[in-house]
């Protein structure tokens, strides 16, 4: 019978080797983990992304159907007062609906030598709003091309960004907008440019704070995850970013990215949103199967340790016996 190899070399060349299956199994895990967690997280992003633009949208659907409804409120009636029109706006509720609106305003169009002028005549609500009242669009040269624009198209138009008038005093960015339909005279509404200009009375606007706007129509659960840059791409030599979710925030690289064109009332809004370093981290060590993984291989390897050391020393052990028998 022949001396068998030391036991102790053996055991740990077993071990050894059990360890290292261990960990290659324990790192290939590790890797189809996160390579799920990477899928998973591109879905829910995807999937926040795609429901915050559908949001925005949303959002100024709504604003436009408050004016469709004032519109409507002039092509139904001869005369409209301003108690009326203060009623309608009562009973709309617009606040409600539009966060960061700050005012309804009817500018009626008053005819002059050198040419029709829109001057505001009600405001509602009258809280705040106070310098509204009397104010030509003439003076504000992007509220009165979006003016111009909806008399000849009959569309809901935005304007470019501007201060608001209401914002004179405040330290806050250009970020007031106005959402203008043109006023007809009563009737069926006019079907070509050329009557919409014949029949024009005036125009009402919401005008609003587009980042208050904007804020309010993104989900917490988004805040928390991305983060979103609302810029008016309009003019290519002045890009103005109207909001940003988190101002100061370095961008990730390489990572997801959502971006998309938003257009609306003939304007553009390129939508873009990117996930917060917060959320960079594919995987923790807390949720990582790694650790496990190489406990287990570990385990395992002490576990061929002691049974081949247990199997050799037991062979050994025999071989010395036969030795003593022949001896």
């Amino acid at each position: 019978m022949a001396e068998p190899s030391p036991w102790r070399f053996s055991a740990i060349l077993w071990s050894v080797l059990a360890l290292l299956v261990g960990l290659t199994a324990a790192f290939a895990l590790n890797h189809q983990q996160q390579r799920r967690q990477v899928e998973e997280q591109a879905f829910v992003r995807g999937e926040l992304a795609t429901k915050t633009y559908a949001a925005l949208e949303a959002r100024l659907r709504s604003a436009e159907g408050l004016l469709r409804a004032v519109q409507t409120l002039f092509l139904a009636s001869d005369v409209v007062t301003s108690s009326e029109f203060a009623t309608f706006y009562t009973n709309l509720r617009p606040r409600e609906q539009v966060p960061g609106m700050r005012a309804l305003a009817y500018a009626r169009r008053e005819p002059a030598d050198r040419g029709d002028h829109y001057v505001t005549r009600w405001v509602e609500p009258t809280a705040g709003n106070d310098a509204v009242v009397g104010l030509d669009v003439a003076a504000q040269p992007s509220n009165l091309a979006g003016l111009l624009a909806s008399r000849d198209s009959d569309a809901a138009t935005l304007s470019a960004p501007f201060r608001l008038v209401q914002q004179a005093e405040s330290a806050t960015v250009d970020d007031g907008i106005t959402f203008r339909l043109p006023v007809f005279s009563p009737g069926k509404p006019p079907q070509t440019a050329e009557q919409r200009r014949q029949r024009i009375r005036g125009s009402v606007a919401m005008s609003f704070s587009v980042s208050t706007m904007i804020r309010s129509a993104i989900p917490d659960d988004v805040n928390r995850q991305l983060r979103l840059q609302l810029t008016d791409i309009n003019d290519p030599a002045h890009v103005l970013l109207l909001v940003d979710s988190s101002p100061g925030t370095p961008e990730l690289t390489g990572d997801y990215r959502f971006q998309r064109p938003l257009t609306y009332g003939g304007r553009t809004w390129q939508v873009v949103l990117s996930p917060l370093p917060s959320e960079g981290a594919i995987s923790s060590w807390e949720n990582s199967t790694l650790p496990a993984g190489v406990l287990a291989s570990v385990l395992l390897a002490m576990l061929v340790y002691s049974m081949v050391g247990t199997r050799q020393r037991a062979l050994e052990l025999g071989w010395q016996m036969s030795r003593r028998y022949r001896e």
